[in-house]
């Protein structure tokens, strides 16, 4: 398990490798971006889909997807036709919605997953995100091949409302060997001893 200081540490290299790659893709307008969240999310409507692109990843990674992110995320899904904006777009939303169970944004993904008129990679983001809007992390990300890999009852899933699990049944999934009386209890004493 890494610590917390190593985790800051993939963070940070991550930050800076997204800033990398949002330089050369932004090209003069970088700059711009880097001065504030409205100034990124102004270039989301660029002409230049580089532009857009690179103007997305500001507002997700660097702007930490602020208030509003949603709505931009939830309309490039619809309206981009730039492949790398949409798929970005698509796995942005979800991780706007991470561990909300939205009934509504699931319905929408599992669209696009089950959309077979949409090029794959877009299909792919739309399976990804459906994991984050349910909180979880996908299984075998690395060995994961669309549409192959695809488990097809996790997707049918979102036909119904469902809600987040209770903090017990979220324990209950990362340690399945603790049964359901001490994922309780476990809960119950780590909430008395934040009092």
């Amino acid at each position: 398990m890494r610590t917390n200081s190593e985790r800051a540490r993939m963070r940070q290299k991550l930050r800076d490798s997204t800033l990398r790659e949002c330089a050369q893709l932004a090209g003069q307008h970088f700059d711009l971006m880097l001065r504030s969240y409205e100034d990124s999310q102004k270039y989301v409507n660029h002409s230049d889909a580089r532009v857009r692109l690179a103007a997305l990843e500001m507002v997700h990674f660097y702007w930490g997807s602020p208030p509003g992110f949603r709505r931009i995320c939830e309309r490039l899904v619809l309206e981009e036709d730039d492949l790398k904006v949409r798929e970005m777009a698509l796995l942005s939303l979800g991780v706007c919605y991470g561990g909300t169970y939205d009934f509504r944004i699931g319905k929408l993904l599992v669209d696009v997953v089950r959309d077979e008129n949409q090029p794959l990679q877009c299909r792919s983001a739309a399976y990804q995100a459906l994991f984050y809007v349910r909180g979880l992390v996908m299984p075998d990300y690395l060995a994961y091949r669309f549409p192959d890999g695809v488990d097809w009852n996790f997707v049918d899933s979102f036909s119904a409302q469902r809600e987040p699990p209770s903090e017990a049944e979220q324990l209950q999934q990362l340690a399945p060997s603790l049964d359901e009386e001490t994922c309780r209890a476990v809960v119950s004493w780590k909430k008395s001893e934040k009092a």
